[in-house]
Parts: C-alpha cells; sequence; structure tokens
C-alpha cells in the first residue's frame, strides 16, 4: 500500500507541476482536490486502526477559532501523520514535496488570511479518511 501512496504523491507532484495555489485564491483546482482526499482515502485506507483519532483530531480542529490554537493542533496532526510513515523516508519526502506544492506548511497557517485555505486542505484530505471508513 506504500508504494501505492508514493506513486500517487509521484503523480500528484507531476500533475500539479503547473498549478499552484496563491495566497488570495480561495478554491482548490478539481485536481488538489481530489490529490488531497485521494492522500486521506489511501492513508486511512492503510491505516484503519487511526481512523477513530483522526476524527477526532479533525472534530477538535473544527472548533479551533484562535490562530495559534489551529497552528497547534495542526503540528500536532502533522506529527501524528509522519510517526505512520516512520519507516518510510521517500513517503516522507513526497508529502513534504505535495505541501510545497498546495504552498502549505508543517507550522501550519502563519496568519488569518491563511486559515481559509488550511481548512479547506484539511476539509478534503478528512473527506477521503472519512471515504475509507465506508
Amino acid at each position: 500500500m506504500k508504494k501505492l501512496i508514493a506513486f500517487f504523491l509521484v503523480g500528484l507532484l507531476v500533475a500539479c507541476s503547473g498549478i499552484s495555489i496563491k495566497p488570495d485564491d480561495k478554491i482548490l483546482t478539481t485536481l488538489q482536490m481530489s490529490s488531497i482526499s485521494t492522500t486521506g482515502y489511501l492513508i486511512a485506507k492503510n491505516n484503519p486502526d487511526y481512523i477513530p483519532g483522526f476524527m477526532d483530531w479533525y472534530s477538535d480542529f473544527l472548533a479551533l477559532e484562535e490562530l495559534a490554537s489551529i497552528q497547534d493542533k495542526y503540528k500536532a496532526g502533522i506529527s501524528e501523520l509522519s510517526k505512520l510513515m516512520t519507516d518510510d523516508p521517500f513517503l516522507q519526502m513526497q508529502i513534504k514535496n505535495a505541501m510545497n506544492m498546495l504552498e502549505i506548511a508543517v507550522e501550519g497557517p502563519t496568519c488569518l488570511d491563511e486559515l481559509d485555505r488550511y481548512r479547506e486542505i484539511v476539509d478534503y484530505f478528512m473527506l477521503g479518511v472519512a471515504s475509507a471508513s465506508s
């Protein structure tokens, strides 16, 4: 399954090489939405025991309103996600590359103007996670 995820992320990088989100854009492209939700689906499908934790994290994330709290919760989620792939440095690199293509950072949003973009990306990732639990 990890090879499938790595293959998908490489495809994401190739497909998104000319597509990026500008800081003032509010809407992800269809390709980006599909890529993000598929990544969430594949990671959850490969790690079904973690789905309840993903869902709890997401519920908490949605309830937050202060930038510092959102940053902390986002970083904690990225940290937990990276632990699922500690034995695969290539996959970790690909996820970091995908984050660069989407112009998002491991640290999370740095200002209030970025919140909507980060929330939208998390929403589509979690859509994939929810689909894996069906």
